[in-house]
C-alpha cells in the first residue's frame, strides 16, 4: 500500500525543503521487520550510491561524528557527516546528514513501524534541503527517491518471504570460482558430511551478498537450516581445513560490538586492545570479546568489502535505543521490553547495568552514573539528562549476540582440537575465560592390570577405554584437552553437557569390569599454550582434578555449584540415581568444597563397582 506525504505524522518540513514519503504493509510484526527496514547499507546500495570510506571525528560537544568520503579513481568527490542518528526499536529510526558537495546540502530520513492487523506498516520519509541554486534539480530527482523506496520495499518483501538474514545488501557483487567451489564441496562429502548441509553451504557462498559473507556465523546458518549447531560448526571447520573458508578470530568491543582486531591465526591475538569508536581500552577474553567467524577463501570467492553506510540499527542490533539529549532534556520511550539492559552515555563513557524490566519510570543520567526511579505519571520510561552537557545515550541488550560463536566455546569442541591443533596462543599470552566446565577421569587399578595381564593386552583395554571416553565427550559437544597416563582432562562450555558426558561414560563402562573415577567442576580459568597444546589452568581446573581424586570409581562426583548449573536435579531424579551432598576438604584448597556424589543402582551391582 502506498500513501502520500500527508499520511505520515510530524511531516512539517522547513520552507524550501523537498519531501518524499511512501508506506507499505508487511506480513511480519514490527520487531521481526525492524532490522530489515533499518538496513541503510542495503538501501543506499540499491539507490546506486557509490561505496564510501568511513570516517570518525569529534564534534564541538566531544561526541563522535561518524561520516564518510565518496571517491572516484582515488579522488574525493564529496564528504558527508551525520550530526544526529537516533532510534527506538522497533518504532522509529531517524538520521540527519550534512553533505559537503553537490546539489544536496542536508538530508533527514526517517523510518517508522506501526503494528497493524496481520503485521506491520512501514513508513519512509525523506526530507531534503537543496543547496543554493539546485532546488529545481533536486525536485526533478524526487520521483527517483520515491521509486527507490518502492524498490527497497519490494526487496524487503522478497527477503522476508525467503527468511533471509537482515544483514546484507541483497545484491551479489563478486562471483565464485565454481570449479574450485565444486571441488571443495566434493571434498566435504568425501569426509562424510551431510550432503544437504554441504549443498546449502555451497549455495550460500555462491549466492549470498558480499557483505553477508564477510562475517559468516555458523550458529546463524544452523538456525536458518534447522540443523544441529554442532554439525554446522563441524562443517565450517572442515570447510576451513579444505580451503573453502577462512577462519577468523575477531576481537569485539563489548560496548559497540564492532570488530577492533581480526586475524586468521590464534597466535596473533594479544590481550589488550583499544576501541577508537568507544574510546575504551579493552582486555580481551574468550567468553565475549573474541568471536570466531568465517568468510569464503579468496580462491573460492573474493568478497568485495564495500560499505555504503554506517551507524544504522541493523549494524548494531544489540542497541535498542539511541538518543541525543540536551542538558536538562528528556525523551520518552514507550516500550522498553523485559530484557536486562545496559546504559551507555558518551562522551563521559558511563556504562552501567540497569534494572528496567517491566513497569515504567525515570532513567536519569548524572555526570558519572545512571539512576532508576519509579514514575507513576507515565506508562513507559522517560530518559533524562542531568549531566549539564549534550550527551548520546544508548540502551543496550546485556546478552551477547545469539549467533556468536565465542572462542571459549569453539576451543572446547573436539572438532576444533582435532582439525586445528596447530592453532595456539603466542608464548606468554593468556586469555581469561569466565566460565567453563572441566571433567577429569582416571582408570582405577590400571597399574595392577598391566602387571596381571601384560603390557600389550592391558594397553589394548586402556586404548578402548579412551575411545569410549572420547565418544561420550564428543557426543556432549566437549573436547579432550590432554591425556595424563590413564587419565583424561576434558572441557565443556556447558555444565549440563559435562554431566551428560560423565553419565554416558559410566553407563558405557557398566558391566565391563573397568572402574572409572570421574570428577567435574565449573568456573573461571585461564587459557594458555602449554606443551604445544591449548591448555587451561587456575583454581577451577585444580579443584576439578581434586574432586576426581575423591571418586570411589563407578560414580560421578561434581561440585555442588557445577551440579546446580547442570540442572542436576532434573537430570538425576530417576529412581535409578542416588545423589548425596558431601562437604570435602580437598588437598591444596583452604576451604571445604560442597560436592554431589551421583550413583546409579545398577552401577553398584557391577563387580568392582561401588
Amino acid at each position: 500500500m502506498n500513501t502520500s506525504t500527508a499520511d505520515l505524522p510530524g511531516n512539517n518540513s522547513p520552507p524550501g525543503w523537498i519531501t518524499v514519503s511512501r508506506s507499505r504493509d508487511f506480513l511480519l510484526p514490527p520487531r521481526r521487520l525492524w532490522l530489515h527496514l533499518t538496513n541503510s547499507n542495503r538501501f543506499n546500495r540499491l539507490a546506486g550510491f557509490p561505496s564510501l570510506d568511513s570516517t570518525l571525528t569529534r564534534d564541538s560537544f566531544d561526541l563522535n561524528l561518524p561520516g564518510g568520503e565518496f571517491r572516484l579513481l582515488g579522488l574525493r568527490l564529496s564528504r558527508q557527516w551525520d550530526p544526529r542518528i537516533e532510534w527506538v526499536e522497533p518504532f522509529w529510526f531517524e538520521r540527519e546528514r550534512a553533505i559537503s558537495f553537490g546539489p544536496i546540502a542536508r538530508l533527514i530520513n526517517r523510518f517508522e513501524l506501526t503494528e497493524v492487523e496481520g503485521g506491520s506498516r512501514a513508513n519512509a520519509l525523506y526530507r531534503v534541503e537543496p543547496r543554493s541554486g539546485w532546488n529545481g534539480v533536486v525536485r526533478l530527482g524526487a520521483p527517483l527517491v520515491a521509486r527507490t523506496i518502492e524498490r527497497f520495499f519490494d526487496q524487503l518483501e522478497r527477503l522476508v518471504a525467503m527468511d533471509a538474514p537482515a544483514i546484507g545488501s541483497g545484491t551479489v557483487a563478486s562471483q565464485p570460482n565454481r570449479s574450485r567451489l565444486q571441488k571443495s564441496g566434493l571434498a566435504l562429502q568425501q569426509r562424510g558430511f551431510r550432503p544437504d548441509l554441504t549443498e546449502q553451504l555451497l549455495a550460500a557462498i555462491a549466492r549470498d551478498p558480499d557483505d553477508a559473507l564477510e562475517r559468516m556465523r555458523p550458529l546463524n546458518y544452523a538456525s536458518r537450516w534447522n540443523a544441529h549447531p554442532r554439525d554446522v560448526v563441524a562443517l565450517f571447520l572442515e570447510g576451513a581445513a579444505v580451503g573453502l573458508l577462512d577462519l577468523n578470530w575477531e576481537v569485539v568491543c563489548p560496548n559497540c560490538r564492532g570488530v577492533v582486531s581480526k586475524s586468521g591465526d590464534l597466535a596473533q591475538l594479544v590481550n589488550d586492545y583499544h576501541c577508537e569508536s568507544c574510546r575504551l581500552n579493552l582486555t580481551a577474553d574468550f567468553d565475549e570479546a573474541v568471536e570466531v567467524t568465517f568468510s569464503p577463501s579468496d580462491e573460492i570467492r573474493r568478497v568485495a568489502k564495500k560499505s555504503f553506510c554506517y551507524g544504522y540499527p541493523a549494524l548494531t542490533p544489540h542497541v535498542t535505543a539511541q538518543l541525543r539529549l540536551e542538558p536538562g532534556g528528556s525523551r520518552q520511550i514507550e516500550d522498553i521490553g523485559d530484557e536486562r539492559l545496559i546504559g551507555w552515555a558518551a562522551p563521559m563513557k558511563v556504562r552501567q547495568e540497569l534494572g528496567l524490566a517491566g513497569g515504567g519510570g525515570r532513567l536519569t543520567l548524572h555526570e558519572d552514573r545512571f539512576s532508576v526511579e519509579p514514575d507513576a505519571t507515565n506508562d513507559g520510561w522517560r530518559v533524562m539528562n542531568q549531566s549539564g552537557r549534550l550527551v548520546l545515550v544508548q540502551l543496550q541488550r546485556s546478552t551477547a549476540h545469539p549467533d556468536a560463536l565465542t572462542a571459549g566455546r569453539l576451543t572446547s569442541l573436539q572438532e576444533f582440537r582435532d582439525r586445528f591443533s596447530a592453532q595456539l596462543l603466542a608464548p606468554g599470552v593468556t586469555f581469561a575465560i569466565r566460565h567453563l566446565t572441566f571433567l577429569f577421569t582416571d582408570l582405577r587399578g590400571s597399574t595392577a592390570m598391566y602387571a596381571e595381564m601384560g603390557d600389550a593386552p592391558a594397553f589394548k583395554i586402556v586404548r578402548e577405554h579412551f575411545n569410549t571416553i572420547r565418544a561420550a565427550i564428543v557426543a556432549a559437544e566437549g573436547g579432550i584437552v590432554k591425556t595424563i597416563g590413564d587419565a583424561v582432562m576434558a572441557v565443556f562450555s556447558d555444565a549440563g553437557a559435562g554431566l551428560r558426558a560423565a553419565i554416558a561414560m559410566q553407563e558405557a563402562f557398566a558391566g565391563t569390569g573397568l572402574v572409572v573415577k570421574i570428577g567435574l567442576h565449573s568456573g573461571p580459568s585461564i587459557a594458555i599454550t602449554q606443551n604445544e597444546v591449548l591448555d587451561y589452568f587456575g583454581t577451577t581446573v585444580n579443584t576439578a582434578a581434586r574432586i576426581q581424586a575423591t571418586s570411589r570409581g563407578g560414580d560421578v562426583v561434581m561440585s555442588d555449584e557445577c551440579y546446580r548449573l547442570a540442572g542436576g536435579e532434573a537430570s538425576t531424579t530417576s529412581w535409578e540415581f542416588e545423589t548425596t551432598l558431601e562437604h570435602l576438604t580437598l588437598k591444596g584448597l583452604p576451604f571445604p568444597v560442597a560436592v554431589r556424589r551421583i550413583r546409579r543402582a545398577r552401577w553398584m551391582a557391577v563387580p568392582g563397582g561401588i
